[in-house]
C-alpha cells in the first residue's frame, strides 16, 4: 500500500505542457564559404494543466549539441520567458550556432524552469525522465536569407536515465 500511494503521488506531481517551436537559421554572409550562421526561435511554453500560479517565474535552460565533436548542452544559457497569455510564456533566442569553421550546432537542446514563488522549481523536459531534455535539430531549416516567417520546428523529448 506504501508503494501505490509513492507512485501515485510521484507521477501526479509531475506537469503536463505543451511546447511549440518555430525557427530559421540564417547565414550572416548569404551562405559564403566558412559562413556564421544565426539561429532565430521562438519557443512557446504552454502550461495545459494550469498548475502555475501568479507570481511564478518561468525559464527556458538551453544549449547546442555540436555536430563536430557530439557534445551536447553547448554554450548553455538560461533566459526568462514573458507572459503572453493565461498560462503561456515565450521567449525569442538569437544566439550563433556555428561560426566559420570552429564549431557548427545540429540540434538545439532545452529544458522549461519554473520558479514557484514558494522557492521551489519544477522543471519540463518532455518525459518522466528525471535527467531528460527537449531536442529540435537544425537540419533542413538553414537560409541564406532571412525568411519571411520563422517555421515550425518538433520539439521531440529525448529520454535519458
Amino acid at each position: 500500500m506504501r508503494l501505490l500511494f509513492f507512485i501515485s503521488f510521484f507521477f501526479s506531481y509531475s506537469i503536463l505542457a505543451d511546447v511549440e517551436i518555430k525557427g530559421a537559421v540564417v547565414s550572416d554572409s548569404h551562405c559564403g564559404y566558412f559562413s556564421t550562421n544565426t539561429g532565430h526561435f521562438s519557443v512557446d511554453y504552454i502550461d495545459t494543466e494550469n498548475d502555475t500560479k501568479w507570481g511564478d517565474r518561468v525559464f527556458i535552460q538551453y544549449g547546442f549539441k555540436d555536430s563536430f565533436t557530439n557534445t551536447i548542452w553547448t554554450r548553455e544559457k538560461s533566459l526568462q520567458m514573458k507572459t503572453i497569455a493565461p498560462y503561456k510564456w515565450n521567449v525569442q533566442i538569437k544566439d550563433i550556432v556555428a561560426a566559420r569553421g570552429s564549431f557548427g550546432a545540429s540540434e538545439l537542446d532545452f529544458i522549461i524552469r519554473i520558479e514557484h514563488k514558494n522557492g521551489t522549481k519544477t522543471y519540463v523536459n518532455g518525459s518522466r525522465s528525471l535527467w531528460g531534455y527537449y531536442v529540435t535539430s537544425l537540419d533542413g531549416h538553414v537560409y541564406c536569407e532571412y525568411p519571411s516567417r520563422l517555421e515550425d520546428m518538433i520539439a521531440y523529448p529525448y529520454v535519458k536515465n
